[in-house]
């Protein structure tokens, strides 16, 4: 069975938005959710009075916003808010509270490129593909990162999720192919044959594979795979053909926003 909580505060009319993730949370449960979860994601900005103000406005937390005026007053370190706000809530066991404070302060050593590495790893999970793509995007246009052959590829391949979660099929095989090329990476690979395999069709994809070179004979692996099981996604989509389109219009709208 799974932890039970006791709800602290009331629901917020009002949510708190989280500044680097965008996500809008409604309760101090929400709150204690998101930094046991994502503590990584947690910076230096965490630990601010308009939070405190939330804590006390909205979820009618005076005790706990007192508690965290004064640990701003000595610190403004964001692993020590997280702890008074666990403690408070009793959300985490003692371990669990001191090792999401351990992930938190290791993550002020990481600098800007490896922040939004995270972000981007994050708005994937999260299904947040528009702000995933415009986060790789920014990682791909700083000249500083070119050099770095372990992220480009990442990069890429993120890329290729995003475009496949999407059905954009085509340009998520483009993506991975260039993921594989940088690092002759077997998931990569795998990655990239299976996109093509999505984007062609079924005579159109036998003249694909016929030409390919022995370094991809992972095509009977994709075809083996494709006999066996289904995408959620194909799936869903072959149930609802409406529901490919509007993820495409919705991804290309907050595009060209």
């Amino acid at each position: 069975m799974g932890k039970i909580y006791q709800c602290v505060g009331r629901y917020a009319g009002t949510p708190f938005i989280v500044k680097n993730t965008y996500i809008r949370l409604y309760s101090i449960e929400e709150l204690c959710f998101y930094i046991c979860h994502n503590a990584e994601l947690i910076d230096e900005d965490f630990a601010t009075k308009e939070l405190i103000e939330w804590i006390t406005d909205e979820c009618c937390l005076p005790e706990l916003a007192n508690k965290l005026k004064l640990v701003l007053k000595q610190s403004i370190r964001s692993e020590a808010f997280a702890e008074v706000i666990l403690s408070y809530c009793h959300y985490a066991d003692e371990n669990e509270i001191k090792e999401t404070a351990r992930v938190i302060k290791a993550g002020h050593s990481f600098d800007i490129t490896r922040r939004e590495e995270i972000r981007a790893d994050y708005f994937i999970k999260s299904g947040r593909y528009a702000l995933a793509f415009k986060t790789c995007e920014q990682l791909l246009g700083d000249p500083a990162n070119t050099e770095n052959v372990n992220l480009m590829t990442k990069v890429h391949f993120n890329l290729g999720v995003i475009y496949a979660k999407l059905f954009f099929f085509k340009e998520a095989a483009e993506q991975f192919k260039i993921a594989y090329d940088m690092s002759g990476d077997r998931e990569a690979q795998f990655s990239y044959l299976a996109a093509m395999r999505l984007s062609l069709g079924e005579m159109e994809y036998l003249k694909f594979a016929g030409s390919l070179s022995d370094e991809y004979m992972e095509a009977g692996r994709v075809e083996k795979t494709m006999a066996s099981i289904e995408t959620n996604e194909v799936r869903s989509a072959s149930a609802d053909p409406r529901r490919e389109e509007y993820l495409k219009d919705e991804f290309r709208s907050f595009m060209t926003e």
